[in-house]
Order: structure tokens, then sequence, then C-alpha cells
């Protein structure tokens, strides 16, 4: 199977046209639908509810089947006290069921935070600490990983159960383990009437997911990005994809990372395309990422100054988006970016006098070590 077989025409309206830029080319103003993950899951849900979404190797969920199921599982995210803002983390493999989580705790408003199944219990803690997870929804076990047992070596009070309260994790309030057989069970009672109000409610300036990414400096930071600017981003790099309704997009990566996020789902989402996964992608055929580097300004600095250089002399690289992120968990604005709005990535580098830019691997390693 080839890694992506796309559609004939792009599903991104009209008002969204973009193609490919040269990198470090100055941003351009465009007008862009400002989208929601609510608004596109009603959207499809009526426009084409046969549709398949997601295939698995032993499953299918269509479009008409992420609407109603995702509206239950809002309902039930709501009724249990989550509302917008509230972080739900989610600790399953790839699957039909992992949209209808996700997607059903950002109609309720929630933030979702997409957690590594790799995660070792002490990372898995400090990523739930760093990210301020409330709600921890997940799978008991997958491959060789216990993760009742990984929770319980990090306190054995977290067991699965609401009105939590462990030091070690101390706004997480529950923990629900995914039962397999719910999605076979049929659809669930929920009012429609509340998950109408609640997709209502979600804007696009709203948060839709924390995203974990080892990053420049070598530590984890959750990255924060929008439903306007995590879907913008996404769906700016689909016309020189060629993806659309017709598409059938295959992404090799779990749904945690930023690449099977965004350049699986929120693609298949946006364009109203179908994604092929697989409950273990295979690494090695993993592809480049789009989210959040599509329509980017890019500088270079002078690592002591922060003045910008000319074409071809190294310093630290810049980042400047729209749709870049919102922020970092547990950094203010001002750790974050610049006065002028660029996101100082550590790593070291140089334009070409064509706008192309070069990473110095060697020297980014050296100056994030001695930067501590």
């Amino acid at each position: 199977m080839s890694p992506e077989t796309s559609g004939r025409e792009s599903g991104i309206p009209p008002s969204s046209e973009a193609g490919p830029k040269r990198p470090g080319a100055k941003r351009e103003e465009r007008k862009v639908e400002r989208l929601t993950v609510p608004v596109l899951v009603r959207r499809w849900g009526q426009a084409q509810p046969d549709k398949a979404f997601v295939v698995t190797d032993d499953d299918t969920l269509s479009y008409g089947q992420l609407e109603r199921e995702t509206a239950a599982s809002a309902y039930r995210f709501a009724t249990a006290g989550v509302s917008k803002g509230t972080r739900v983390g989610i600790l399953m493999p790839n699957g039909t069921a992992w949209p209808v989580v996700a997607i059903g705790a950002s109609r309720a408003g929630a933030t979702v935070v997409p957690l590594s199944t790799l995660l070792r219990p002490p990372e898995l803690a400090a990523h739930l600490r760093a990210a301020g997870v409330e709600h921890l929804v997940l799978v008991p076990t997958f491959r060789d990983r216990d993760y009742v047992a990984d929770l319980a070596s990090i306190s054995p009070r977290l067991v699965p159960a609401t009105g939590l309260f462990v030091e070690a994790l101390p706004r997480l309030r529950s923990i629900t383990l995914w039962d397999a057989a719910r999605r076979r069970q049929g659809d669930e009672p929920f009012r429609a009437e509340l998950v109408e109000s609640l997709d209502a409610a979600v804007r696009p300036a709203d948060d839709l997911v924390v995203i974990f990414t080892s990053g420049s400096r070598g530590q984890p930071k959750g990255v924060i990005h929008t439903h306007g600017g995590a879907l913008g981003a996404t769906a700016a790099g689909l016309d020189a994809r060629r993806l659309g309704p017709d598409g059938r997009l295959y992404i090799p990566m779990p749904f945690f990372w930023v690449g099977g996020f965004g350049t699986g789902l929120l693609s298949a989402l946006i364009a109203g395309a179908t994604l092929l996964t697989e409950h273990r992608p295979q690494q090695e055929r993993t592809l480049p990422n789009f989210l959040g580097m599509t329509d980017v300004e890019v500088r270079v600095v002078d690592v002591e100054t922060g003045v910008p250089v000319g074409a071809g002399v190294a310093g630290e690289i810049q980042l400047r988006g729209p749709n870049l992120m919102r922020g970092i968990c547990g950094r203010t604005r001002r750790e974050t970016f610049t006065e002028d709005g660029f996101y100082q990535t550590g790593d070291l580098g140089r334009l070409d006098a064509e706008g192309y830019l070069h990473l110095d691997l060697d020297e980014s390693a050296a100056h994030r070590a001695a930067d501590g």
C-alpha cells in the first residue's frame, strides 16, 4: 500500500485555498474559514453518513457513526463534569475507538491530551502532571504493557474510579477503562439538544489539543493548539497533498503523535476523506508531519543578541505563524515567544540566498547542551 492515496479535488472550502510556500518566505494574508471539530463532524455526518472515516484491519467507522457515537461520548463526558477547557487524557492505540473518545471529548469542550502508549510510569506521571489531565481514558493493556499496573506503580490509589484525589497527580479526578465491546453494543441514548448546545459553544479560539513533543531542547513539551489553529494549519497543506472527499489516506503513525493526529485524523476530517490506519503502525514508515509547519515565517537570529542575521550566516532558528501553536504547558507567553511573536526553537541553522533553511544538527546539540 502506498503511503498516501488521494482524491482528485480538495475538500478545503474555496475561502481556504492555499498552496505550498517557499521556506523562509513571509506569510501572506488570506481568508481562511475558521473551523472547529464539532462543525466538521456535523457537516460530514449529514453530507456523507455512509462514507468511511476510519478503517482498521478489523473495523470501520463511518462519518454517520462518527457523528452519533461522538455525540453520545460528548454527552457522557458532559454528565461526568467535563466542560470547556477540561483536560482529557487518552492512552489508547490507533483504532476506531480513539477518534470516538477524542472527538467526543472535544465536542464537550474539553482539551484532548493524547498520551504515548510507549510511556513508562515515571514519564506517564510527568505528562499527566504537565498537561494537568483531569480525566483519563485508557485501555487496560496494549502489547506488553499493563497500564493499570503502571498507574498503580505511580500510586496505589490510582485505580479506575471517579472522585479521585491523589497527591502524585493532584488534578486527576477520574480514570476510565475503555470497553472494547462498547462500540458494538449499538447507539447509546443521549440528549441531542444538549449536544447541539455543546457543539455551538466550541469556538475556533478554544484549545483543542495538547500534543507532547521532545522538541528542540530535549525535554518533553506540551504544545497547545486551538481548534482554529490546528485545523487551519492542516487545511493549508491539503491542496498540495491533493486530498479531497474521494481520497483514501494511509498514515503509518500513532494518533498520539502530531503526525498521526494532524496529518492523519484532522486531515481526513477536514477533507471528508477516509483514513486507513493500524493498531500497531510501523514507525520505520513514518511520514513527515504537516501540522503547524505551513504558513510559517522563519528567521535566523544571532544567538547572543537576537538580531536577525543575513543569508548564509548561522544562528538560532525562530518561527512565527498564525497556526503554529497557542503556547506550551507550564510556560508563560513571555517564556515561549519573543516580543514580536517568534518561537525560539533552540536549534541552530542558516537560511540560504533562496530562503531555504539548513539545520545544523551537530551544532544544535552542542548549543542545547551548553544552554542546559
